[in-house]
């Protein structure tokens, strides 16, 4: 697992899902699947679709730069996350061959 800092904004948005879970009564198990898995996932805010019953991820680590995957699943979820990460790499890394001087991603 890559270090990661805990900022105020990860603490306010483990609240705000927290708050969120208990009051749209999600499902038992769902916020503590939430937040064991996203400290595994540096970068990555895991949620709860209550209305689509599909859990949520967005990754925010480049200013307006944002990815979203859903799913059934929490593995899968996972499994889609890794992939968006794999996918982003192979961008950043064919940008900065194309572009070695210019690049500020």
């Amino acid at each position: 697992m890559a270090n990661h800092t805990i900022t105020a904004a990860d603490t306010l948005a483990r609240h705000l899902r927290r708050l969120k879970a208990e009051r749209l009564g999600w499902p038992a198990g769902v916020l503590e699947t939430c937040e064991q898995t996203e400290p595994l996932h540096p970068g990555w805010r895991i949620t709860w679709d209550v209305k689509h019953e599909l859990f949520d991820a967005v990754h925010t680590v480049r200013h307006l730069s944002y990815r979203w995957v859903r799913s059934q699943s929490i593995e899968d979820l996972v499994e889609k996350m890794v992939q968006a990460d794999l996918r982003a790499f192979e961008y950043r890394t064919e940008c900065e061959l194309l572009a070695p001087h210019g690049w500020r991603g």
